[in-house]
Formats: C-alpha cells, structure tokens, sequence
C-alpha cells in the first residue's frame, strides 16, 4: 500500500492567516503520521505546508477556482502511490488580481515510465531535476524515476518531500487541523 495525498505551499505566509484564509483551526495534536485529513506544518524554509490525506489539494480542485482572499503565490504536490502518479503546481495572480495556474507538471506511470507533461512556465530547477532523471532513467530502465520529477520540483522550491520527515536534521511537525466549516 503507498501514499495517496497532496500538499500545497505558501511562503512567508503568518500560520494564523493561512489558518484564517482556509477556514481551519489548529488542534495542536501531532499529526506524526500525516493520518489527519488536514495538517499543518513551518518550514525552517519559510514555507508553509498544508498536508491533506484526502488528496484535497489538486490542480483543479474548488480551492483555486474560489475568489482566493490572499495575494500569495502557492506550490502544490499530490502524490499518488497506488497508481504511481504524481503532479507539482504552481498558482499566482494574473495582472487583474485574479489566481491562475501559472504552471504545472505530471507524471502517470500507465502512460509509460517516461511520460512527463508539462505546461506554463516551469521553476527553473525543473530543468536540472529533469536531465538528472532522464539520465538516471537510462541506467535504470525498471525504475520509474520520473514519478519524483514534480516531488522533486517541489521539495526543490519548499524544502519538504512527502516521504522525508526531517529537513536539515530536524523533524517536520505537522499539527492536525479541524475546519471550521463543518464544526
């Protein structure tokens, strides 16, 4: 059984404003497992992480289809294991204020090892991360090396990677939330 979820980003973002902005309140119960539909963690990187074991968190989820209340940029990653699909994205605000998907890159195992999609403009860590698979992919032929490319793209630009609890030496503590529109 592997990790069904995603996660979006916000840096430099106050935790009491993203809170605010998704209607959330922190518990303050450790989440140590990522079990808890939604958590919540600091970076050391100043990103924040939204985790959501649901998958909440896509493309093109009702999240980014709202009149988002913020002015920040967000990166997102949903992973899924079972199926060996994985996509990193990126939100920003057009020059009218209005949130759009500025880029996005997917990789889906049943279209083969080497598929990669990609639209809009990609962070330019994305081209490294790209090669170095490609490269990695003709030494193993067997491994599906491209389903890290959006993980990678991600944790490129955060600092955190789903599967990796620690960054810099130090535990990533996710906090359980609980939504204030279903209390």
């Amino acid at each position: 059984m592997g990790i069904n979820a995603s996660y979006i980003a916000l840096h430099g973002v106050p935790r009491e404003e993203i809170l605010a902005l998704m209607e959330f309140k922190d518990t303050g119960i450790e989440d140590e497992a990522y079990e808890a539909d939604f958590s919540i963690a600091d970076m050391p990187t100043g990103w924040t992480i939204l985790w959501s074991s649901q998958c909440e968190y896509l493309p093109d989820s009702e999240l980014f289809h709202l009149p988002f209340r913020c002015r920040h940029s967000i990166v997102g990653c949903c992973v899924l294991e079972t199926t060996m699909m994985s996509v990193g994205f990126g939100y920003d605000y057009d020059d009218h204020g209005k949130m759009c998907n500025r880029w996005i890159i997917t990789h889906e195992a049943s279209k083969g090892r080497d598929n990669l999609e990609c639209t809009g403009t990609l962070p330019p860590e994305s081209r490294a991360i790209i090669d170095a698979a490609r490269a990695e992919a003709g030494t193993h032929p067997n491994v599906d090396v491209f389903f890290d490319i959006p993980v990678s793209v991600i944790q490129s630009l955060t600092g955190f990677r789903y599967d990796q609890p620690v960054y810099d030496g130090k535990e990533i503590v996710f906090t359980e939330l609980r939504s204030l529109t279903t209390a």
